[in-house]
């Protein structure tokens, strides 16, 4: 087993980190765990990534690399129209949340893990710990505000409870 870390900057000309670095790192490599924080430095964001990897066996089909916006937008493909009005919705109180924090939004919830909510619906604080990226602290600190945006997926379901992490 490999390790490489990668240390990400915020760009606003992107707006966005540039990963494009460890796009290309991931590719014809066998991933074994990606682990990321998130941190500020003199007010700067920037975005850690740790790969734990294994280089390729000899003939071993890989995924290649991918076109840069057809990867971007893959989120929206799984979403339905209605999901996509709630999609909007999130990510308007996600902009919001971020202004008000003084953060970039994609700290608070990258568009993937929104959708990802979307397509998971889950129903309290546990289910979304099945999503990438909601540690303990991210569940703790906008979890219940998530759960309330979005709509029970079922009039059966009860309403969202709050579940001790």
């Amino acid at each position: 087993m490999l390790i490489r870390t990668f240390t990400l900057s915020f760009d606003p000309h992107l707006p966005g980190f540039d990963d494009r670095d460890l796009r290309e790192f991931l590719v014809g490599r066998r991933i074994l765990d990606i682990r990321d924080h998130f941190f500020t430095c003199h007010q700067m964001p920037y975005w850690s990534v740790m790969v734990l990897y294994e280089p390729a066996s000899e003939g071993e089909e890989l995924p290649k690399a991918k076109s840069e916006n057809a990867e971007r937008f893959k989120y929206r493909n799984q979403l339905s129209e209605k999901q996509k009005t709630i999609f909007d919705a999130l990510r308007d109180w996600r902009n919001e949340k971020g202004k008000s924090e003084s953060v970039p939004p994609y700290i608070i919830c990258t568009n993937e893990q929104l959708a990802e909510i979307l397509v998971r619906g889950p129903s309290n604080l546990e289910d979304l710990k099945a999503i990438a990226g909601f540690g303990e602290s991210r569940i703790r600190k906008y979890g219940p505000e998530i759960l309330e945006l979005i709509p029970r997926q079922s009039p059966d379901v009860p309403p969202a409870k709050e579940v001790e992490i």
